[in-house]
């Protein structure tokens, strides 16, 4: 009886250990699974990022290239005739002046009175001011 109950023991410890190594199995299965479908989530998501950069790389730099053509002397000649009927202005047209004297300011303070009709006008005046 005692090899019977050795075998049985034998083929319970056996059954426990298949079981627990295919348990293992199963788990590390299960758990590279669940990294490839993360790995496969970023990469994806990285190339739209990466996609998504490309496209707005190309719009700055049709925009610079656009700010470059508005900016452009020429550009800007060509709208001032073509658009707006501007010319540019020939040398007959200009006339210089001088000036015989320096250049001097005069700064007139006016005189305020206290008087209490010159503070009703200016409040009528300042609310007035601020009416319009």
């Amino acid at each position: 009886m005692k090899k019977n109950e050795i075998n049985n023991n034998n083929k319970r410890r056996f059954n426990a250990s298949f079981f627990l190594c295919a348990l293992l199995i199963i788990s590390l299965v299960s758990f590279k699974l669940y990294n490839d479908v993360q790995l496969n989530e970023f990469t994806t998501k990285s190339v739209q990022i990466k996609k998504e950069l490309e496209t707005l790389h190309s719009e700055e730099t049709r925009l610079n290239v656009l700010l470059e053509k508005r900016t452009d002397l020429r550009e800007i000649e060509r709208r001032a005739k073509e658009e707006l009927g501007l010319k540019k202005i020939e040398r007959y047209q200009i006339e210089y002046i001088s000036l015989p004297t320096e250049d001097k300011f005069q700064s007139i303070a006016q005189k305020e009175d206290s008087g209490i009709l010159n503070a009703l006008s200016r409040g009528f005046s300042i609310i007035l001011e601020f009416l319009s």
